[in-house]
């Protein structure tokens, strides 16, 4: 049971303290493994900087690997200063492995006074400890070594490559802009050459994951430093390089480059509802108004996760375009959750001006959406706007009688006295008009859907006589219905 005490600790920390202990003890265990394990939990609690630092002398160059990794989260402690003097001792340790994790730390940690010391890896034989001291002393935020940390961007190793990528990045070294380029397509065409039969290869897979990596950062840092003359270039990946395509298409509108509608809508079709879920919501991110036309043809999606992603991104774009369709959702969506977004969108993009559409609302089955159409129409209208003799604090007080306990109803029953509001014994609720019955964008159709269901009806009166089935008048009559509704909206 949680305590109730704020001077007791909680449950969590309970548990968390425990785990600490735990780890702490592991550090002292025969098996090698556990002590790995435990030195990277400690680290990425955050907690046992001391068991840490002893870890350093561990008899095993894992464990104090681990350690020297796990210390480089400790940044603003109380022992940072212990911290990055024993970091400092590590890295003229006997095991690469430990030099290189203890460069990485010194840079997490933001140690500036470990420049001289790292500078002295960029010569180092091991591209894994140069690649290291790379991104270090680019986290050390050394604007002055922008352009001597950018010549790695030619070093032979693609892992120092990779952290030479993002080191311009931190730096923001825009000179370094052609040489990612270039570096890019040149990666392409490796890419191309390497050999289709793994025998003919070595090492294949870690071949290709190599090259990967680096584009990935590649195409990262480009996007990070707003390189324009990129934009063919990544405009060519995002149509061909399967794997990079999303990448491509952010470093694209980070950069405020113009993409073909074509190109969009080909994007934005992919099979992969992940891509196309991780692009919409991307160019949402960035506001790139460009992409609209397209994503208001996908709020016609069958997908309900693709509609939905397509809705908060007209939304958040403010896009009054959309409203038309986005009104019909909110009354006609298949999915329930999507009439709730839908709902709750039109609030946020007609502001008091959806006051019409919320009070056709207020009634919904969907108690969600009836909470939102509440809410709006509590909130949102002034009270000096409001039509005492109007259908809104009538709906206002069933919302209040129908869902007693809802926490707006105090809110409700306050407006309502004030207003001295005296219900009626029956309520009339404004009927949906037509409008909302048929997606805006497909009213085209009406003419045809008209003749449709009147050439039905038409034919079950003809063969009224002939017809015992029960259903048949509730048959004919919704078919009136509908048939009045279309000829409204059609008008």
């Amino acid at each position: 049971m949680t305590s109730l005490d704020p001077s007791m600790p909680s449950d969590k920390d309970v548990v968390r303290q425990r785990e600490i202990v735990n780890h702490i003890s592991a550090l002292r265990m025969p098996l090698v493994s556990g002590r790995v394990n435990a030195a990277r939990r400690l680290g990425n609690m955050q907690a046992g900087v001391d068991a840490l630092l002893d870890a350093l002398d561990d008899s095993h160059e894992s464990v104090r690997a681990a350690a020297a990794i796990g210390l480089g989260n400790f940044s603003n402690c109380e022992n940072e200063v212990e911290i990055i003097d024993s970091l400092l001792t590590a890295i003229d340790d006997s095991s690469e492995k430990v030099c290189q994790s203890a460069i990485r730390s010194l840079g997490m940690l933001r140690a500036q006074s470990a420049r001289s010391e790292i500078e002295e890896f960029l010569d180092d034989s091991n591209p894994f400890i140069v690649g290291a001291a790379v991104l270090s002393l680019a986290r050390l935020g050394f604007v002055d070594l922008g352009e001597r940390l950018a010549s790695f961007l030619h070093h032979p190793s693609n892992y120092v490559k990779m952290q030479a990528a993002r080191a311009v990045s931190i730096l923001h070294f825009t000179p370094s802009g052609q040489e990612l380029l270039d570096l890019l397509q040149k990666t392409r065409q490796e890419k191309e050459i390497i050999p289709k039969e793994p025998a003919l290869r070595a090492s294949p897979k870690r071949q290709d994951d190599e090259l990967y990596s680096l584009q990935n950062h590649l195409i990262r840092s480009i996007g990070d430093l707003q390189i324009e003359d990129a934009a063919p270039l990544l405009i060519e990946i995002a149509q061909k390089d399967i794997g990079l395509r999303g990448l491509a298409v952010e470093a694209l509108v980070s950069i405020g480059a113009e993409m073909a509608p074509e190109l969009l809508s080909g994007l934005l079709a992919d099979p992969s509802t992940y891509l196309r879920r991780r692009l919409i919501l991307l160019m949402t991110q960035f506001n790139y108004q460009p992409a609209l036309p397209q994503l208001r043809e996908l709020l016609k999606e069958e997908s309900a996760s693709i509609r939905s992603a397509a809705l908060q991104a007209v939304t958040e774009m403010k896009d009054e375009v959309s409203t038309a369709h986005v009104k019909w959702m909110a009354f006609y969506d298949p999915n329930p959750f999507i009439r709730v977004q839908a709902a709750q969108s039109l609030s946020d993009l007609l502001g008091d001006q959806a006051s019409d559409v919320f009070l056709l609302l207020a009634n919904d089955s969907n108690y969600q959406v009836r909470r939102i159409s509440i809410s709006h129409l509590l909130h949102s209208v002034s009270h000096s706007q409001i039509d005492e003799n109007g259908p809104m604090l009538p709906c206002l007080h069933q919302f209040a009688q129908t869902c007693p306990m809802d926490e707006m109803v105090p809110a409700i029953r306050d407006l309502l006295k004030q207003l001295d509001f005296q219900p009626n014994l029956i309520t009339i609720q404004p009927s949906i008009p037509g409008d909302y019955l048929f997606p805006p964008d497909q009213k085209e159709d009406i003419p045809v859907l008209l003749d449709l269901l009147e050439r039905w009806q038409n034919f079950l009166l003809e063969s009224a006589n002939s017809r015992s089935d029960v259903n048949f008048p509730k048959t004919t009559s919704a078919l009136s219905h509908l048939i009045t509704l279309l000829t409204k909206t059609e008008q």
